[in-house]
């Protein structure tokens, strides 16, 4: 880096870091409206600075609040349809296994109680380890591989990898201990 890009790029942190003691709360609150999950309102802030920081140059300061609004926006509304989207494939598979099930009429119930008993250890999941939750969730469901779960998350595969198996070993002996406790 020559000296004279030096000072630019700390002139530019700077800026950054202003904007974000500036606006974060405003990104979180405005994306937490939309989302009621805090965890995913700060993900998006996260991302949404993250963007601003490849943009800097190209936006306007006295825009930069109408801009920040509208990439958060835009980032939580792809995550409300991704949602909504996989809410629609999993009732499609859960559908698909009744009908296939119903020629078999004794391993309807024990079929349905499994899949409640997997339901109730998911949102246990998703409530205390959300990071884990969603590797599985878009490992299993999107049939993502590691890297691109770190991708999108944003973090290291390697961290990807323990997070899934993390998970995977979690839900088992929650799965088990609920199947002991009857």
């Amino acid at each position: 880096m020559s000296r004279r890009e030096e000072p630019r790029r700390e002139d530019q942190d700077q800026r950054l870091e202003e904007y974000f003691m500036k606006y974060h709360t405003m990104v979180i609150r405005n994306v937490y409206q939309r989302m009621k999950d805090y965890y995913a309102a700060e993900d998006i802030c996260q991302e949404t600075f993250i963007r601003l920081a490849g943009h800097l140059d190209e936006v306007p300061p006295e825009k930069v609040k109408a801009w920040l609004i509208c990439v958060s926006d835009n980032l939580a509304l792809d995550i409300l349809r991704k949602h909504k989207s996989k809410e629609a494939a999993l009732e499609r598979m859960q559908e698909e296994v009744r009908r296939k099930q119903g020629t078999e009429p004794d391993n309807v119930v024990e079929r349905l109680e499994e899949f409640r008993e997997t339901g109730m250890a998911l949102k246990e999941l998703k409530e205390i380890r959300p990071n884990w939750y969603e590797v599985i969730r878009m490992s299993c469901l999107e049939d993502m591989d590691t890297r691109a779960i770190g991708k999108a998350l944003g973090v290291r595969p390697m961290l990807v990898s323990k997070w899934k198996e993390r998970g995977r070993r979690w839900l088992r002996d929650a799965y088990r201990k609920k199947k002991e406790d009857g």
